[in-house]
């Protein structure tokens, strides 16, 4: 057996079954959206190939985690943050069409669709950041905080807020007003369960945790635990970790579940 024959061999038996689920389970939904619910077919679809590339990522070479979280309601909460809104809009557009029906405002369709471009441009953007650390589960690979990072702790989720903003403005209803405090619920959650993750992974995430938003800049920035004052000096046996967040050096992540 060749090399790369017995590297494959090696990978596929390594893929957890929830990656095969899941990536199947986004085109399954992107079919089926793009065929009964075409109305929105547009405007999700930078939405479904940010997702799609999260759930294939499996695909390729990817480090081991350093920790991870392998919970069944932490896996509910990332599962369901990704696939809430197409699940929902595709039940509803197939079963009860007009309660999606949009109230027509052309000032908040403006501002929506610029939302929505912007949205999609700094989705891409922070998934180059993260290349081939992927994944929807809460897993922690390396430590990034540099590129959008600095802009918010969770850019690829930020720009999902921007583009169901902008697709909410556009096609604004009751039914998808409810979709979209659903879907923003669940991807809180997701978010609160990697950070668990990060922090434990990485001591120095707590001082980048105080200094950058969650889904944006922070306006009020907390007490950097990093910069430790001459009086404040720690014990010997907890200098290296107080320098370690201190550090401009501080090893960069690469971690944004999604999903």
């Amino acid at each position: 057996m060749s090399l790369l024959a017995q590297t494959l061999a090696g990978r596929l038996r390594s893929l957890d079954f929830s990656d095969w689920v899941g990536t199947l389970f986004f085109l399954g939904s992107a079919i089926v959206i793009f065929t009964r619910a075409s109305q929105f077919s547009i405007l999700l679809l930078p939405i479904f190939l940010h997702q799609l590339l999260a759930a294939a990522s499996f695909l390729i070479f990817r480090t081991a985690p350093k920790n991870q979280s392998i919970t069944w309601y932490a896996r509910a909460a990332a599962y369901g943050a990704c696939f809430a809104v197409p699940v929902l809009v595709t039940v509803v557009q197939m079963w009860r069409p007009r309660w999606l029906i949009p109230v027509p405002n052309l000032h908040m369709g403006a501002v929506g669709g610029a939302l929505w471009i912007y949205g999609s441009v700094f989705g891409l953007w922070s998934l180059w950041y993260l290349r081939r650390s992927f994944s929807i589960e809460p897993e922690a690979r390396e430590l990034r905080i540099d590129g959008p990072y600095k802009i918010a702790r969770h850019p690829i989720y930020a720009a999902f807020i921007l583009e169901y903003t902008g697709i909410l403005l556009v096609r604004l209803s009751v039914t998808l007003s409810l979709i979209y405090m659903v879907w923003f619920a669940l991807m809180f959650v997701r978010a609160r369960f990697e950070e668990q993750v990060l922090e434990s992974a990485f001591p120095a995430y707590e001082a980048y945790r105080q200094q950058v938003g969650m889904f944006g800049p922070r306006l009020f920035k907390g007490s950097n635990k990093g910069d430790v004052r001459p009086t404040d000096a720690p014990p010997a046996e907890n200098r290296h970790a107080v320098e370690l967040a201190a550090s401009p050096m501080v090893p960069q992540s690469t971690y944004d579940s999604i999903i």
